[in-house]
């Protein structure tokens, strides 16, 4: 799973080992601080992402071969020279569209997915799931790249850059990882 960053430039990483996965977050002093993330141990984690403000993240984990999505908020406590952060309360969003393999904050209330299923979309997702749409118009989507406020990006597999302009995607050039700093 691809890193994200904060706001405050803390990167956040996300790894599974078999089925126990861990969270960790390395500030932009390069200390390494271990997320107490009860809702994600003992669990296959397949996309995590931060939201840019830094309150929620949004996983997907796997459960008897499809996704479930969920949104949790981010807790940090504990002194300057010790910080402490935790991930809580998982509210489920619901999912139907397949296995998860990225997930990106399109902004504060929606979510771009990238299935692993075959053959992979890409879907807009609201938290509050009243939208689950199609963003139909990629052949193989290998790569997506959403930000608040900016177009979202794909890469198919044969490295063509697209952008999604209303309900339309755009072809705009070549590229291999489209990335939004911040």
């Amino acid at each position: 799973m691809p890193p994200s960053w904060d706001s405050d430039g803390n990167l956040w990483a996300a790894r599974t080992n078999g089925t126990r996965s861990d969270v960790y977050v390395i500030t932009p002093d390069g200390r390494t601080i271990a997320v107490a993330a009860e809702s994600l141990a003992n669990r296959n984690v397949q996309g995590f992402r931060i939201a840019r403000d830094g309150s929620r993240v949004a996983f997907a984990i796997e459960s008897e071969g499809s996704s479930r999505l969920f949104i949790a908020r981010v807790v940090r406590f504990g002194l300057d020279m010790d910080p402490k952060i935790r991930i809580e309360a998982p509210v489920e969003i619901p999912w139907t569209a397949g296995s998860i393999k990225l997930i990106n904050w399109m902004d504060a209330t929606d979510l771009a997915i990238l299935t692993s299923s075959a053959p992979r979309s890409i879907w807009k997702v609201s938290l509050d799931a009243s939208e689950e749409i199609n963003l139909a118009g990629i052949v193989n989507p290998v790569v997506i790249a959403a930000a608040p406020g900016m177009p979202l990006l794909a890469i198919n597999n044969q490295g063509t850059l697209s952008v999604l302009n209303g309900q339309t995607w755009m072809e705009i050039g070549v590229g291999r990882y489209p990335i939004y700093p911040g």
